[in-house]
C-alpha cells in the first residue's frame, strides 16, 4: 500500500492464526492448493528468486503464505514488492479459502484482474496496486461481501471502472483506495459510495472523474470517514454540505478540483481535522473565521483561489493550532496588516503569504518561526 504524507491514513489491521509446522505432521499443506500454488510459480519470472523458497511438501512455510492453525488452507497470500513479471495463473481460484491476497508492486503486463477473485468469499484484504494491471475492473469484485480493503490505485492509464455500482455491494468496506483509476465514465460513484457505512478511508484522486454535483444527494451514509482524497479532478461543484457533518475527518484534500463558491462557517465543524487542502480552485468570499476552532490542525493550503478577508477580523484565526507546521495562503486576495497575527505561528516551518493584499512590515517576531 502506498505511503502518504499522512499518519492519517491507517489500513485496517487484520489478524490471522496462521502455522508453518508442527512436529509428526509431514505434510501440513492441502495438495490442491499447493499445486495451485505452483502453477501459479510456473507462471512468473521470478528475477530476485524471492520464490525460492517455494519448494516442498509443505506450502504453509513458504515465503508469503500463511495458513488457518485450524483448517490448514491458505488463507494469506502476499506477494508484495517481490519483483514478479508474467501472468497469473487461473490455478489461484483454489484458494477459495483467501483472507489476504496481496499483489502489490509486481509486473502483470496490463493483463486483466482476474474474475475468480470475485469468487473469494472469505476475502478481506485485496492489494493489487502498482501492478500494471489494466482493462475493466470486473464488477465479480461485489461479491466480496467481506472485504474490508481494497486497494487498486497506480495502475494508471490502462485500469478503468465504467460503474460503481458493484462498489455499492461492499458493505464491510472500510479503506477504498481507487486513485489514478481511469473513472470518467463512473457517472454514479457519488451514489454508490454513499451506501457504504462503514467506510474510514476514500482516495479517489488523479482518477477522471466526471463533473458532479457532490449537492446532488443531500445524504451520505459514510459520516464515519476519517480520510476524503478527491484531489485533482474536475468535478466543477460546490463544496459538499455533507462534509460538514463528518467529525472525524481528519484529512481533506479537495485540491484541483474546479469547485467554486465560498467556505462556510461549518468548517469549524470539523474539530478533528489534521489537514486542510482546498488549493487550486475558485473559491471565493472571506476566510471563515470558523476556522479558529479547528485546533488540530497542523497542514493548512487554501493557495491559488480567491479569498478575502481581513486580518484584523481573523487574526486570531491561528492562535490555538498549536501543531501547525505548514500554511499556505497565497495567490488570493486577502488584505489586511501582516503583524499581529504571524507571531502565532511559532511552529510554522513552511509559510507561504504571497500575491495577496497585505499592508504593513514584517513584525520583528517573524524570526522566532523555525524557518
Amino acid at each position: 500500500m502506498r505511503g502518504r504524507m499522512q499518519g492519517f491514513l491507517t489500513a485496517p489491521v487484520l489478524c490471522y492464526f496462521t502455522v508453518s509446522s508442527t512436529a509428526g505432521k509431514a505434510d501440513w499443506c492441502i495438495p490442491e492448493e499447493r499445486d495451485a500454488l505452483l502453477a501459479f510459480r510456473d507462471g512468473v519470472a521470478d528475477p530476485r528468486g524471492e520464490l525460492r523458497s517455494w519448494r516442498g511438501q509443505d506450502c504453509c512455510k513458504w515465503s508469503g503464505v500463511a495458513c488457518s492453525r485450524k483448517t490448514l488452507h491458505v488463507i494469506k497470500l502476499d506477494v508484495s514488492q517481490y519483483g514478479l513479471k508474467g501472468e497469473i495463473n487461473s490455478s489461484l481460484a483454489a484458494l477459495t479459502r483467501l483472507a489476504h491476497l496481496n499483489l502489490s508492486h509486481n509486473d502483470f503486463g496490463w493483463a486483466a484482474i482476474p474474475e475468480f477473485v470475485g469468487a473469494f468469499k472469505e476475502l478481506r484484504y485485496l492489494d493489487l496496486s502498482h501492478a500494471k494491471f489494466g482493462g475493466n475492473i470486473p464488477p465479480q469484485l461485489g461479491n466480496l461481501s467481506t472485504l474490508k480493503l481494497l486497494d487498486l490505485p497506480f495502475n494508471f492509464p490502462r485500469l478503468r471502472m465504467d460503474s460503481f455500482l458493484w462498489v455499492s455491494r461492499l458493505t464491510s468496506l472500510t479503506y477504498l483506495d481507487l486513485g489514478w483509476v481511469y473513472l470518467a465514465a463512473s457517472s454514479d460513484w457519488l451514489q454508490a459510495l454513499s451506501k457504504l457505512p462503514l467506510l474510514q478511508v476514500l482516495h479517489l484522486n488523479d482518477a477522471f472523474l466526471p463533473a458532479t454535483n457532490l449537492n446532488s444527494i443531500s445524504h451520505v451514509n459514510f459520516t464515519a470517514l476519517t480520510v476524503l482524497d478527491l484531489k485533482n479532478n474536475e468535478l466543477n461543484s460546490c463544496l459538499p454540505n455533507w462534509i460538514w457533518r463528518m467529525h472525524s475527518l481528519s484529512y481533506l484534500d479537495l485540491s484541483s478540483c474546479q469547485l467554486s463558491g465560498s467556505v462556510p462557517d461549518k468548517i469549524g465543524n470539523l474539530t478533528s481535522l489534521k489537514l486542510l487542502q482546498l488549493r487550486n480552485n475558485h473559491l471565493t468570499g472571506e476566510v471563515p473565521p470558523a476556522m479558529r476552532r479547528l485546533c488540530s490542525l497542523n497542514y493548512i493550503d487554501l493557495s491559488m483561489n480567491s479569498l478575502s478577508g481581513n486580518t484584523a477580523e481573523t487574526k486570531n484565526l491561528f492562535h490555538c493550532m498549536k501543531k501547525l507546521h505548514f500554511l499556505d495562503v497565497s495567490n488570493n486576495n486577502i488584505s489586511g496588516s501582516v503583524s499581529g497575527w504571524l507571531e502565532d505561528l511559532t511552529g510554522v516551518v513552511y509559510l507561504d503569504i504571497s500575491m495577496n493584499l497585505f499592508s504593513g512590515q514584517v513584525p520583528e517576531d517573524i524570526g522566532k518561526l523555525p524557518n
